[in-house]
């Protein structure tokens, strides 16, 4: 209440109240600080709570000053300083963990191996052995290394000799399945050849037309070659065993790997996953797209005269007989500690070699063949890397002879 509106009052109670003097009022230093309000603030401040007493005295009335910060006050903003300060360290010490973790994953992503298929069988209890083989090789201490100290699951105990009588068996079930199907017909003309088909002959063959409009010799030896490449090729992908996908993942993993421990981390992969249930669908149904594949393309070069349906149901089915031994066969020989690949090695129009090749007809001895042209691979050589023992994995070594036409 402004003091010029008090006056009356004040003069009716000069004997009953005392005067407020400036002896009564707190002296007040212009050098001290209290709650960070500057001296001269503060000295306002007082004059004015002076008044304010003044003037409540006089109309008997309470009155309220601004409030003036304390240590309490003081404590608190220092406390919640504080705890904010430690919430920014936290902080920055989350997003720095998290950056580390982010570069980490970055460089491991950088430098594993692509993840294996997961077979999704859910009742196999096999059916995710080839991801965790996968996670074996990449996690263990040693990876490659650890591979190749122990190769428990491989099988062993086939000679050379054993294998040479193994794909002597097949070569045999191939001619029998090629005289058995086409003993009569006619071939057709070279210019209607499929491309497809071509192509595969043009592998084996660099005289194949002249072969198949020569004198029946020639058009079975070039069908016994039309069907051995096509196996041989399919052993190569995979597909002749079902998993291709294993076959191109044992390439990627065998970068700058020596080729005993990429072999057995493919051998046992394949021993792994060969049991289960996907692994047996996948193969049933490749053999089954080979049994399709290479009937068809034998058919396209002969004609069959009068061919029934059950002559035709009878060739398809004892051609899916050759076709499941060779599958059995390669599946057997993937999984062994020695390497085995059978494969078209030999250059058609080259000069005929003894020590690798042998003469489809057995007319003539070796020696007299030397240098002559190769017209045909109509089997492919057997080659194998490494021992029992473990060694000889420097080059591989020639256990059966390419059967070739010159």
């Amino acid at each position: 209440m402004p003091p010029s509106t008090n006056a009356a009052s004040k003069s009716q109670h000069d004997a009953s109240q005392p005067a407020v003097t400036s002896a009564s009022l707190p002296t007040i230093s212009t050098s001290s600080s209290v709650g960070g309000i500057p001296s001269s603030s503060r000295l306002a401040s007082s004059t004015s709570s002076s008044s304010s007493i003044s003037n409540a005295n006089d109309n008997h009335a309470p009155q309220t000053s601004a409030p003036v910060p304390t240590a309490d006050s003081k404590s608190n903003n220092t406390g919640l300083t504080a705890a904010v300060g430690v919430l920014a360290g936290l902080l920055v010490l989350a997003l720095l963990a998290i950056g580390f973790l982010l570069l980490r994953r970055c460089k491991r992503s950088n430098n594993a191996r692509p993840a294996l298929h997961t077979y999704s069988d859910a009742s196999d209890p096999q059916a995710n052995t080839v991801t965790a083989l996968q996670k074996g090789f990449s996690d263990k201490p040693g990876g490659q290394a650890g591979l190749a100290e122990g190769p428990s699951t491989l099988l062993s105990g086939l000679d050379d000799k054993a294998v040479n009588a193994k794909f002597a068996q097949l070569d045999s079930a191939i001619q029998d399945w090629v005289v058995g199907s086409f003993r009569v017909g006619t071939p057709v003309p070279g210019d209607s050849v499929s491309l497809e088909t071509a192509a595969l002959l043009g592998r084996f063959s660099s005289e194949w037309r002249a072969l198949l409009s020569g004198d029946p010799r020639g058009r079975f030896v070039l069908l016994r070659g039309l069907v051995a490449t096509a196996l041989s090729e399919a052993n190569d992908s995979g597909d002749l065993i079902g998993d291709g996908e294993i076959c191109q993942l044992a390439a990627e993993v065998g970068r700058g790997v020596p080729t005993a421990q990429s072999h057995f981390w493919k051998a046992q992969t394949l021993a792994l996953v060969s049991s289960t249930a996907a692994h047996r669908a996948a193969r049933t149904a490749s053999i089954e797209r080979l049994t399709a594949l290479v009937d068809g393309s034998a058919a396209s070069l002969i004609n069959v005269p009068q061919a029934t349906s059950s002559a035709l149901a009878t060739r398809a089915r004892r051609l899916r007989a050759v076709v499941t031994s060779a599958s059995d066969l390669a599946l057997e020989l993937s999984q062994q500690k020695i390497a085995y690949e059978w494969t078209t090695s030999v250059d058609t129009g080259l000069g005929f070699d003894g020590t690798g090749m042998e003469d489809v007809l057995q007319e003539q001895r070796a020696d007299r063949l030397a240098g002559k042209r190769v017209r045909a691979v109509v089997f492919p050589d057997v080659r194998k890397w490494g021992s029992e023992e473990g060694g000889g994995w420097e080059r591989s070594v020639v256990i059966r002879k390419a059967a070739v036409l010159v």
